[in-house]
C-alpha cells in the first residue's frame, strides 16, 4: 500500500462517513429503525467515471407509511419521492423550495486549508454531482425488491424484482 489517498478519495470517504446509519462494531445506528434512508454502498468506477451510492429505505420512514399495502403504481411514485428528496439532499439536484442545488456534496469540506489556483472546489463538487448514480432501495416483506434508481443524466426508473431470499425460504 505505497498509493496516497487522493482528494477525491477522501472526499468520498467524507460523504460515505456522513450517509451512513450504522457505525462501530455494535451497531449503533445514528437514525433509528431506518427513520431516514440508509446508505448501504458507495463506490467509484474508475472506467465509467461515475460515482454509485446505494441507500435502503425502511418501512417506518414517514414517506414509507402505506408503501405495503399501495399497488405497484403508488409504490413507485412514493419511492421515486424518496429518491427526489434523498437527491436534493446530497445535492445531486436543485431543491424543490430553494431552486439551488446545496446539499451535502457542497456542503462537505474539501481542502482543510489548502489551496492551488488550478483547483476549482465549485466546479469539483459539480463534476461530483454530474457524475452521481443513486438507488433506493425497500424491502417490504412481501417477497419483492423495489427500487428508484437515478441515473447521472437525472433519469430515474423502476423496478420490481421477486426475492430470492423469499424464495429459499
Amino acid at each position: 500500500m505505497t498509493a496516497p489517498a487522493s482528494v477525491f478519495d477522501l472526499f468520498l470517504f467524507k460523504i460515505e462517513e456522513q450517509s451512513k446509519c450504522y457505525r462501530g462494531w455494535f451497531g449503533n445506528s445514528k437514525t433509528k429503525d431506518h427513520e431516514t434512508p440508509c446508505l448501504t454502498t458507495l463506490k467509484y468506477n474508475f472506467d465509467e467515471n461515475i460515482i454509485k451510492m446505494n441507500f435502503f429505505v425502511g418501512d417506518v420512514n414517514e414517506k414509507m407509511i402505506g408503501f405495503k399495502a399501495s399497488n405497484d403504481k403508488d409504490k413507485e411514485a412514493i419511492l421515486r419521492n424518496v429518491l427526489s428528496d434523498l437527491a436534493s439532499t446530497l445535492g445531486v439536484e436543485k431543491n424543490k423550495y430553494s431552486g439551488l442545488k446545496l446539499g451535502m456534496i457542497q456542503m462537505t469540506s474539501i481542502r482543510n486549508g489548502w489551496s492551488r489556483d488550478e483547483f476549482d472546489e465549485s466546479n469539483f463538487k459539480e463534476e461530483v454531482t454530474k457524475r452521481t448514480v443513486i438507488t433506493v432501495t425497500a424491502n417490504i416483506e412481501d417477497g419483492f425488491i423495489y427500487k428508484a434508481i437515478r441515473n447521472h443524466h437525472g433519469k430515474v426508473r423502476f423496478e420490481k424484482k421477486r426475492s430470492h431470499l423469499k424464495q429459499e425460504l
